[in-house]
């Protein structure tokens, strides 16, 4: 699995439970820098793609 290019912060790795039920219910978090803009990286455990997500401030 990779994830598109840009600049990870270290050791900021999230796992989440989802509202959804079962095992597949947990969605992957990544703080990053992406062209400038502060955010993470999200990718549901089954879906085989990541999302950029951009957040406000710090990670």
């Amino acid at each position: 699995m990779t994830l598109p290019e840009g600049e990870l912060a270290p050791a900021t790795l999230t796992i989440l439970q989802t509202p959804t039920e079962g095992n597949s219910a947990r969605e992957f978090r990544i703080g990053a820098t992406l062209e400038g803009q502060t955010g993470y990286w999200k990718k549901a455990i089954t879906d085989p793609d990541w999302q950029f997500v951009q957040k406000n401030g710090q990670f």
